[in-house]
């Protein structure tokens, strides 16, 4: 599905960068087109013959044009044969610079009152030394003067393909981006998803054991977390309220278990709980501060406490700690989860402080909100 997903967008970026650089040549050329009609209108001589004439002069640069925008550059520039390229050009520049005088030749056939300044000329072998070299003078002149202007056309069009192709390149590696960000951060709820079902129903075969109602009641609850995993989660984003009220179900679990001997206190305020932010990310830091704050033997307290401020959200946990659950249970896993995530939605973009003393263990999580 992300693989139909890519290629259709990448389809997408290529027809409209087509198009654009296709209506740039194509406004380009129509004025090149026009200028001889608007400067024989102004001259007064104006004829379709002549506006025809002047077109077939222009077609040589028009040729270089369409040979090197739709045969040399993709076929050759593009795939890294620049040898091959620059020598292509300059054969067909240059070809063309020789034998484009037909254009001269039909001037004068069709138009014999109007023969360019360089007919007047004797023919070769004929006249002085003096009008001779004249003759070679101009007609070596002009191609020159043809090869340098093909060259300028062959350099301004690659230049213009190189342009859009920097802009496609851009984009298609921002979708790829877009894409492998995806896919990890689906892997990376796949991962919440387990540990954190594993952990619940261990917690339920724990109630079992003492109160069987309570372990029916908590089956409840379970699977209305599990409902909020399997869709509205799977998005990416949910809204404050649906999130919070995520964890709020996950800590009654908690109460559940544990009941008196441990202190709870969660509270959250939002000036907005339609706000959005990326799902999932806060689960681990909870499910932590159960997993290695409670002493089963003795009262603990867990403190989870969340605000927006301006446009970002603010989360801190609280719990008591042990040394000895830690060393014995910690993997690391949640907080290693947790700080991928945030790296790849957020960059530099959040701030996560954990620290501890002898006896507690702090984290404070602030993210930016997601704009409406």
């Amino acid at each position: 599905m992300n693989l139909v997903f890519l290629f259709a967008n990448k389809s997408k970026i290529m027809n409209s960068k087509t198009g654009r650089e296709n209506l740039i040549y194509f406004l380009i050329w129509i004025i090149v087109l026009a200028l001889p009609v608007f400067r024989l209108i102004g001259e007064g001589g104006f004829n379709w013959i002549s506006i025809w004439l002047e077109w077939i002069r222009i077609s040589p640069f028009m040729l270089v044009f369409f040979l090197n925008n739709y045969v040399l550059v993709p076929l050759l520039l593009f795939r890294k044969s620049n040898l091959k390229y620059l020598l292509y050009v300059s054969l067909i520049i240059v070809a063309i610079s020789f034998l484009s005088d037909f254009t001269n030749y039909l001037r004068d056939f069709l138009l014999p009152n109007n023969i360019p300044p360089f007919r007047n000329l004797p023919p070769e072998g004929h006249g002085t030394p003096h009008t001779r070299g004249m003759e070679q003078s101009t007609y070596g002149a002009r191609v020159f003067d043809r090869t340098l202007l093909s060259y300028l056309v062959v350099g301004f069009n690659t230049a213009v393909k190189f342009i859009f192709k920097r802009q496609e390149d851009e984009k298609n590696n921002e979708e790829l981006q877009k894409m492998h960000l995806q896919t990890e951060l689906s892997f990376l709820r796949q991962q919440i998803s387990p540990h954190f079902f594993m952990n619940t129903l261990n917690n339920i075969h724990a109630l079992i054991e003492y109160d069987y109602r309570l372990a029916q009641v908590s089956v409840i609850k379970l699977s209305k977390l599990m409902r909020y995993l399997l869709t509205e989660s799977q998005e990416g984003v949910a809204t404050l309220g649906d999130e919070f009220e995520f964890l709020n179900a996950y800590v009654d679990l908690m109460r559940l278990r544990f009941s008196e001997r441990v202190q709870i206190k969660i509270d959250w305020h939002f000036d907005n709980p339609d706000r959005k932010i990326h799902s999932l990310l806060f689960v681990s830091l909870v499910e932590n501060a159960f997993k290695y704050g409670v002493n089963h033997s003795g009262a603990s307290i867990i403190t989870i406490l969340a605000e927006t401020v301006d446009d970002k959200l603010i989360l801190y946990v609280e719990n008591d700690k042990f040394p000895e659950i830690v060393n014995e249970s910690s993997t690391g896993l949640g907080l290693e989860n947790l700080k991928k995530q945030l790296n790849l939605l957020y960059t530099d973009n959040f701030e996560l402080s954990i620290w501890s003393t002898d006896n507690h263990f702090y984290v404070q999580l602030t993210i930016p909100l997601e704009n409406d």
